[in-house]
């Protein structure tokens, strides 16, 4: 059977985990006679393959390709020699697939180490080599102030046998265009905003139950992104965190503390752990990506710092408050013209004037979800999924 494979999804937090469930049932719809397979950098647990309809599997390496795309590597090989059965192994895989689909959400820029950017090229790399057709699916790209001039020539080189680059971003549109020349860009919205359903019959061998969380009415989330405390002194969005919690409950809120991502366990417990309060709830279970969806369609609005979470709030015409640490977010926001909301915690991050958003946010929620719920419509009408086509 010839093979699909999909790179840069994992299913660690729910925006990846969200990508690789849409983008397996699309591809099912579309190709229901290839065999799918999601390629995973952090595959550790087999037990996923009886869950799941897809395979999992690593990438593996193709020593060929390593060999003609960087010079380091292939004077390795040749002094330390490579498993060569092994390697035909990867290669007997690769020459069956026929697509390779990428949802990595952002991997090609100065945010990533030079390793890791290579391991982005390198898929790409492996695809033109076996002749395997690629898109890279809506995602952000850049800034490359950190790429010298050999890596921006291998990263042009790669990008350029793409069959489209979909751009989540108009700045990253741009720096594509304007650093590499690339004739194969479209600026597209983000795969699971565009996305209106999955089928799980596609995804799951046997659907499992969804908790069904009993969230009180006049409820606010609080989503947390540990990343921030990168770019952002933890001290600080703690403080920032107390003051709008503080905020909700003086207008009779409750409020509810979740995780979008496994990471983010430590900081949501910090949070709850300033509070004890019988208004201020904390969420330990693990949610899917699906269970997350349908509770946050429970609440007021979100205050959110992930990025799929904000995502996951339009796509159920949820406001939301942001404290993020991308220019994703504020574009984003003025998809759905809700740019008051965002702020960047790298840059004079103002607490003050996050809680004077988060006021009118508290008396304004039910006009801002109509507002987004209105402009979701425009953003649905076309999947990009339906461009995707295996003809030369």
């Amino acid at each position: 059977m010839r093979k699909i494979v999909i790179t840069g999804g994992e299913l660690q937090n729910k925006g990846a985990q969200s990508m690789v469930f849409i983008c397996v049932s699309e591809l099912h719809k579309r190709f229901p006679n290839h065999e799918i397979f999601v390629i995973s950098d952090f595959y550790t647990d087999s037990k996923q393959e009886k869950i799941f309809c897809f395979n999992i599997r690593t990438f593996g390496t193709v020593v060929d390709v390593i060999r003609k795309n960087n010079l380091k590597q292939k004077i390795y090989y040749m002094i330390k020699g490579y498993d060569k059965k092994e390697n035909e192994k990867q290669n007997e895989f690769f020459r069956d697939v026929d697509l390779m689909i990428d949802i990595s959400g952002y991997g090609l820029g100065d945010a990533w180490n030079k390793y890791e950017i290579e391991h982005y090229l390198y898929r790409i790399e492996c695809a033109k080599y076996f002749g395997i057709k690629v898109y890279l699916m809506p995602q952000s790209f850049g800034p490359f102030k950190t790429f010298d001039k050999s890596l921006l020539k291998r990263t042009k080189k790669a990008l350029e046998y793409a069959s489209t680059i979909y751009a989540r971003e108009r700045q990253g549109y741009d720096l594509l265009i304007e650093k590499f020349k690339l004739k194969n860009v479209k600026i597209s919205y983000d795969l699971v905003l565009n996305n209106k359903s999955v089928d799980l019959n596609s995804v799951y061998k046997n659907i499992p139950m969804s908790c069904d969380f009993n969230v009180k009415t006049n409820s606010i989330a609080i989503i947390p992104n540990v990343r921030n405390s990168v770019v952002c002194s933890e001290k600080i969005l703690l403080e920032a965190y107390k003051s709008l919690i503080d905020k909700f409950i003086v207008y009779g809120k409750n409020v509810y503390i979740l995780r979008h991502s496994n990471s983010d366990i430590d900081i949501c417990d910090k949070i709850f752990k300033m509070f004890h309060n019988n208004n201020v709830f904390l969420i330990e279970q693990e949610l899917s990506c699906v269970e997350f969806s349908n509770i946050v369609n429970k609440f007021d609005f979100v205050v959110a710092s992930r990025f799929h979470s904000v995502v996951h709030s339009y796509k159920n015409a949820v406001p939301c408050l942001t404290m993020g640490w991308a220019v994703k977010y504020l574009e984003l926001h003025k998809l759905f013209h809700q740019e008051k909301y965002c702020f960047d915690v790298r840059n004079n991050f103002d607490i003050s004037k996050l809680l004077s958003a988060a006021e009118d946010l508290l008396n304004n929620h039910s006009n801002q979800s109509e507002i987004i719920s209105k402009e979701l419509n425009q953003v649905q009408k076309h999947n990009i999924f339906d461009d995707i086509n295996l003809e030369n």
